[in-house]
């Protein structure tokens, strides 16, 4: 079974360029996409699939990032699942990136301006944890 990436984005265009970003790295992981947190939030409740990566936008309407973050992170099941979650945002105010390290964002990055400099800054993210050890993928070595 192939991990996915989950992507959390309002917009379409952004959507579209992180999606297409990840489509060129070639990493064969599914992406799922939503457009409402809520939405992937029952969707992360619900599946027995295995989540590499959830990468979500700060601002969205009804719902931001750090607000499903703490969802999740309230929520046991999900929180032993020990997902990453990582936020890209326009903005990186210096106040917005302490609050989202303080809620237990496992990273925070600017969304770059182009394909280009998306797909090589998604390209460290995905390498680092695929090295990186986690409590629920212990098994995979």
């Amino acid at each position: 079974m192939k991990s996915r990436i989950v992507l959390i984005e309002d917009n379409a265009y952004e959507a579209d360029i992180l999606n297409a970003s990840l489509a060129q790295l070639n990493y064969h992981y599914q992406i799922t996409y939503f457009s409402n947190p809520l939405q992937a939030y029952k969707y992360l409740h619900a599946t027995s699939e295995k989540i590499f990566l959830i990468i979500s936008d700060m601002h969205m309407p009804k719902l931001n990032g750090l607000e499903l973050r703490k969802m999740i992170t309230d929520n046991k099941k999900l929180r032993t699942k020990s997902i990453p979650f990582i936020i890209f945002s326009n903005t990186a105010s210096p106040n917005e990136i302490r609050e989202a390290y303080t809620n237990g964002v496992h990273g925070y990055f600017q969304k770059p301006e182009k394909i280009e400099e998306a797909i090589k800054m998604l390209d460290i993210i995905i390498k680092y944890w695929q090295r990186c050890k986690q409590p629920d993928k212990l098994d995979d070595n």
